[in-house]
């Protein structure tokens, strides 16, 4: 059972003090200079002054089509566990106006110009894993018995006629954007739905098949990115879908994006006649890239060096999203050396990999570093911020759950919030029994204390 003695701080009813709201999560400084190299640097900055998207957003936003574009042959191992430069990225704009789905329409350009073939390989509106795969499928082949004396003649092993029902896809690149991510996040919320699991697997870079009853289809070899937008208020209602967070959210890449500039009239046209030519040359190399991506002397100490911070655990769901530290770094500065034409990354291309990643990190500290990742404790910390200085009593939360949990499970959850620092109670002396009140943010230092702490 709960005890309220470990909790109790002096509040409203001792000292006559309302406290202070929780301080808002910090939004991220933007991505520095490290990070803008090479034609990535390029090509952001050559239509920062023709938009009003975010050059952070821009940024990582071109580094995962580029990964796309580059296909399955590129890679670097770490043990026996093979990484594509393949990466998922959602952006989160502050509202519908943040630009987001602007600027992957403006970083897509060049690398378009330089591989049209990528065009063909554009998907959205993916809410099962089954139409994941679709589009990455392989070749159906079935097998049946000759019919005629020709068919006899012209059978092969076995006898059996061979007959294509499916030409599949030949080319396993996919760019997956998805301008409502939302409803992805939703559609995994779902009873018997899969897209988490393929999901999981697409970025893992494994081959891909539906475990439906019956069903043949498969991919082998899939190369799939995925750029994702959705809005914070939408990300924090889906927040309800924590089981999906925990599952697939370590795959992404968190981008926080808002509207920067003022273009009334739109942004000019851009040349990208020298920059797509590099880009189609650097595409060009990295296809034929057999040997895996190495660390060069210098990207090895400075990798070593970085290591322990780099994966250093954190807790809640903020430490859940950001997990995959390591890999994504090293996905990240293999796109960098990749952009580069270079065989393996070098010192300046791990540094860059690690100022995305700090601005990646930083905006998932924005998103989630406030939240549990359980349900209950969550929808909780969202009404005690909403009460504000009222706060509720321990019967107004009760009245909130609807008495659709046991006391202990309220408790349970109450504690959680409480020893995150996210929530804490004040006991409240009335003329019989004491009363408990629970406010959102960090337990108030009483006046006493700071006076002893100096």
């Amino acid at each position: 059972m709960f005890h309220t003695t470990e909790y109790t701080a002096e509040g409203p009813s001792q000292n006559g003090t309302a406290p202070e709201p929780p301080e808002p999560p910090k939004w991220p400084e933007p991505i520095g200079d490290a990070a803008y190299i090479g034609l990535a640097g390029e090509i952001v900055n050559k239509i920062k002054p023709e938009t009003e998207a975010d050059p952070s957003a821009l940024l990582v936003q071109a580094l995962v089509i580029f990964g796309v574009a580059c296909g399955r042959s590129p890679h670097f191992r770490v043990e026996a566990t093979r990484h594509g430069l393949n990466e998922f990225c959602v952006t989160v704009g502050q509202s519908s106006k943040s630009r987001k789905g602007t600027g992957t329409g403006r970083v897509e350009e060049p690398i378009l110009l330089a591989e049209p073939s990528l065009r063909e390989r554009y998907a959205s509106g993916h809410v099962s894993g089954a139409g994941l795969i679709y589009d990455v499928r392989d070749p159906v082949i079935t097998r049946r018995k000759p019919k005629t004396k020709a068919e006899r003649e012209e059978a092969g092993p076995g006898g059996m006629i061979e007959e294509v029902e499916d030409d599949g896809e030949l080319d396993k690149r996919l760019l997956w954007v998805e301008q409502e991510f939302a409803a992805v996040i939703r559609a995994m919320g779902r009873t018997a739905n899969d897209l988490m699991f393929r999901m999981l697997e697409a970025w893992d870079g494994t081959d891909l098949q539906n475990r439906s009853r019956g069903s043949r289809m498969r991919a082998t070899g899939p190369h799939i990115g995925l750029v994702g937008h959705m809005v914070e208020e939408e990300l924090r209602r889906s927040l309800q879908v924590a089981d999906a967070y925990n599952g697939f959210g370590n795959r992404l890449l968190w981008v926080c994006s808002k509207r920067c500039g003022r273009k009334p009239f739109g942004g000019e046209q851009i040349f990208w006649g020298e920059v797509a030519n590099r880009l189609a040359m650097a595409i060009g190399r990295a296809k034929l890239q057999l040997e895996p991506i190495g660390l060069s002397e210098g990207a090895k100490s400075l990798w070593e060096e970085r290591y322990d911070e780099l994966s250093a655990p954190a807790g809640g769901l903020f430490g859940a999203v950001t997990s995959r530290a390591e890999a994504h770094v090293r996905r990240i500065a293999a796109i960098y050396a990749a952009m580069g034409r270079a065989a393996a990354v070098a010192t300046d291309h791990l540094n860059a990999a690690f100022e995305v990643w700090r601005y990646c990190q930083d905006s998932a500290r924005y998103l989630f570093e406030d939240q549990t990742g359980d349900q209950l404790a969550d929808t909780l910390l969202d009404a005690l911020r909403h009460a504000g200085k009222r706060g509720m009593s321990r019967t107004e939360i009760g009245d909130l759950t609807g008495r659709n949990y046991p006391a202990e499970r309220i408790d349970m959850a109450l504690v959680m919030l409480a020893v995150r620092q996210l929530a804490y109670v004040v006991t409240e002396l009335t003329g019989g029994r004491p009363a408990q009140r629970w406010f959102a943010g960090r337990q108030p230092v009483a006046k006493s204390q700071k006076e002893n702490a100096t």
